[in-house]
């Protein structure tokens, strides 16, 4: 039996790398450089950064309907 599963895995390996590669063959082309222009205006500056930070260390926990919910939403 252990010598069956890496067997089978290996069996599998050619239908999931064909998945993968129909997958990413389909990825729309606009969606990549929309995709990517966002990630390189993100890295150019660190408000994103700033805001995660603002809200991890100033608001604090946030359950949903609780105070620390709202403050971050405001």
């Amino acid at each position: 039996m252990s010598r069956l599963l890496p067997a089978i895995a290996l069996l599998c390996l050619p239908a999931i790398a064909l998945h993968a590669t129909e997958n990413t063959a389909s990825v729309d082309t606009d969606l990549v450089k929309q995709s990517v222009s966002l990630r390189d205006v993100a890295m150019q500056n660190s408000k994103a950064w700033d805001i995660l930070e603002s809200l991890t260390k100033e608001v604090g926990p946030r359950m949903a309907g609780s105070p620390g919910d709202q403050e971050a939403v405001a």
